[in-house]
């Protein structure tokens, strides 16, 4: 196909643009899959996805795969595509199983993986198509190279919701991870998938020297699980500093649970003058006004 000129290119990136309905999106939208321009394909993405667009299938796959012998800064357009393949409940696999090992080295020197973000959203897609071989790519997402492949991983497995998961985060677990962040997403979603021995984990690494117990704190309470009640109540009555204070506070009101609010309102109406200050102020600023 023949390059797009500069005034056709600034005429369907500029109709592409804020501003644009649905109504009048799908000549602008096709248009910009044919020409298989990143920058154009990119937007056209993003405009399907925004604007519940369809019938558009065939088009993205075709500039999809354009695209992987093409620039693309950032692997922004590849992205963009996935994503919309993904949001219209694309079930051809091929584009997803294609971009979940796609690497893409960018820059001088030391080079940036820009195909980080495409295997995240392709694992995403793979997990939502329930492949039977997809515990295979989530266990090379969990080992990639990138940090936010890793943690996305994590948190996939847990959207996928099958208990076999859970193995591959606990093996995850055991080895570790030099991101407290990914370590973070890994507990997260083991507590998510295997409730009973993601608690038994959690407590095991607070009783760790190695790993940060303000990351398994915060982890126990976003889990909303009743169990996580007392580790929390526990790592409370030893927190030193202002610091940690807040930090077990704010996982006991993040917890909600009953027990976990009845608490921090015992805590504001108690004797030690840290702890009841702490709790008072979170507990207004997060629930509302707290019983004397």
């Amino acid at each position: 196909m023949a390059r797009l000129s500069k005034q056709a290119f600034e005429e369907i990136y500029k109709a592409l643009g804020p501003g644009l309905q649905a109504e009048n999106a799908l000549d602008p939208v096709r248009r910009a899959l044919v020409s298989k321009d990143p920058h154009l394909c990119k937007r056209a993405g993003k405009a399907i996805e925004e604007l519940g667009l369809t019938g558009l299938e065939d088009q993205i796959l075709e500039a999809y795969d354009a695209l992987f012998g093409k620039a693309d800064p950032g692997c922004l357009a590849k992205v963009a595509l996935a994503q919309a393949l993904d949001f219209m409940d694309c079930e051809e696999p091929a584009p997803f199983l294609r971009g979940v090992t796609h690497v893409q080295q960018e820059g001088p020197g030391p080079t940036n993986d820009a195909g980080a973000g495409l295997r995240i959203r392709c694992g995403l897609a793979l997990v939502r198509l329930r492949r039977p071989d997809v515990l295979v790519f989530m266990a090379d997402l969990l080992a990639d190279p990138v940090p936010r492949v890793r943690a996305g991983a994590a948190g996939a497995l847990a959207y996928h919701g099958d208990e076999a998961g859970a193995a591959l985060l606990r093996l995850k677990l055991n080895l570790g991870d030099a991101e407290t962040e990914v370590q973070l997403e890994v507990l997260k979603a083991y507590l998510d998938l295997d409730n009973e021995r993601g608690l038994l984990a959690a407590e095991s690494m607070l009783l760790s020297p190695k790993g940060s117990d303000e990351d398994v704190v915060m982890a126990l309470g976003e889990s909303r699980l009743p169990g996580a009640f007392p580790l929390l109540q526990k790592w409370t009555q030893t927190a030193i500093g202002e610091r940690s204070v807040n930090l077990a506070v704010l996982a006991l009101l993040t917890l909600r649970t009953t027990e976990s609010l009845a608490y921090v309102q015992e805590l504001a109406n108690g004797n030690e003058e840290m702890l009841a200050r702490v709790a008072k102020q979170l507990f207004e600023e997060i629930i509302g006004p707290i019983e004397s």
